[in-house]
């Protein structure tokens, strides 16, 4: 069970973490890309905010059925 419990909370980690430093840069990298490739400023940041939104949404729509999920192949164990 401890293992278990440890590689999830690694697999967490590594997520949040990955979030944590993509999601602030996100917006300057793809501004100083878009304006290298001749991109309009609006379009920028219509792609960062859906990008964002996207993220958000399926975390909302998964999290429940993902934690029913886990619920029921952790108690067949």
């Amino acid at each position: 069970m401890k293992k278990q419990l440890f590689v999830l909370l690694t697999s967490l980690f590594v997520v949040v973490i990955g979030l944590g430093i993509a999601m602030p840069v996100l917006p300057f990298y793809a501004e100083r890309l878009g304006l290298a490739a001749g991109v309009s400023r609006q379009s920028i940041v219509l792609h960062v905010t859906l990008l964002t939104g996207v993220y958000a949404l399926m975390q909302l729509l998964f999290a429940p059925a993902w934690g029913r999920w886990s619920d029921r192949i952790g108690r067949d164990r």
